[in-house]
């Protein structure tokens, strides 16, 4: 068994569990070792509760903390863990795991924390303000904290990095996708593919052989079209704000265009490079040589025909759900 410490890091918080992680999970199972997370981090009156113990005897705490940031929250987490009994010795742990939202084009798969990875990190920022930089705040306290410790890092958008070019590409001037990097991404990816691959398995067939449809559903919801164990698409896009009703979005917005011209202007305008000529040269776009326009056709044709396809699925699905309840 391997104790590895798992991490999601919020704005203002910090969440985490401490797994004993079996060398053979056919014969084994995970056992959580301790549970918990850290709410207000840097505002009034940050506070942390924890979960440690067996299952038949879990106990709970609440603490009102002091803490300024999400490298003061480490600090708290190391103690802790020592305090409670829950290591001996910090390096028992053999490796922490963080999540992060959004990998733009570069991170699509796993990454080892090293200072190189988290220089280039910086750079993804502003495709989720938030929740990027929270997340560097709290992988650069762990790496502070636990510096011999192996860390890696898994983008919620690796998973959609299979899906066909008429999913992912915009009907727009190709220079927004070349200069930008403005396409449909895809949210939940570790989600989905546990779903799929947990499917697979009460299905007793191998996710290879099947065809999935896949529902992340809580205050952020989406879809995602599994085939054969990859995505080749899902409902959320250039931001999670695209695709289904979120409880904490505008359900107005479900066609995701006027969604999508939101998020390309708060890209544009509020990302850290955004300045107004680069808005400017984006919607007063000068139509490119006819050989580059004939290209861009070809793309905008295909992708507005998969669009179409896939827009015409929806009212007959519904036919036949009323169909199904009569």
């Amino acid at each position: 068994m391997e104790k590895i410490m798992v991490v999601n890091t919020g704005s203002s918080s910090l969440k985490f569990q401490l797994i004993n992680m079996p060398m053979n999970e056919d014969t084994e199972q995970p056992v959580v070792l301790i549970e918990g997370g850290f709410e207000r981090i840097g505002i009034e009156n940050p506070a942390l509760t924890i979960k440690w113990g067996p299952a038949e005897a879990r106990q709970k705490e609440e603490r009102v903390l002091t803490i300024k940031n999400h490298s003061d929250a480490v600090v708290v987490l190391k103690d802790l863990l020592l305090e409670k009994g829950i290591v001996k010795d910090l390096h028992e742990i053999a490796g922490v795991g963080h999540r992060f939202v959004h990998g733009g084009v570069n991170f699509i798969d796993p990454v080892v924390l090293t200072p190189e990875v988290l220089a280039e990190l910086e750079t993804v920022i502003d495709f989720a303000p938030v929740h990027n930089d929270a997340h560097i705040k709290g992988i650069k306290g762990f790496y502070e904290a636990l510096p011999d410790v192996l860390q890696v890092i898994v983008f919620d958008t690796a998973f959609h990095k299979t899906m066909p070019d008429e999913a992912y590409r915009y009907a727009c001037p190709k220079e927004w996708y070349d200069n930008y990097k403005i396409r449909k991404y895809g949210f939940h990816g570790t989600s989905h593919k546990y779903v799929s691959q947990e499917a697979a398995k009460l299905l007793g067939r191998p996710v290879e052989e099947l065809r999935i449809v896949t529902a992340h559903l809580g205050n952020g919801a989406s879809l995602c079209a599994v085939k054969y164990g990859q995505c080749v698409d899902t409902s959320m896009g250039f931001t999670p704000l695209d695709g289904l009703v979120l409880l904490n979005g505008d359900p107005a917005n479900q066609s995701g265009k006027t969604t999508f011209a939101v998020d390309l202007l708060h890209f544009l305008l509020f990302g850290k490079s955004g300045k107004w000529d680069r808005l400017e040269d984006l919607f007063n776009y000068t139509l490119p040589s006819e050989t580059q326009l004939y290209v861009e056709g070809c793309i905008c044709i295909d992708g507005e025909d998969y669009v179409i396809k896939r827009t015409i699925t929806r009212p007959s699905l519904e036919k036949r759900t009323q169909k199904s309840k009569v």
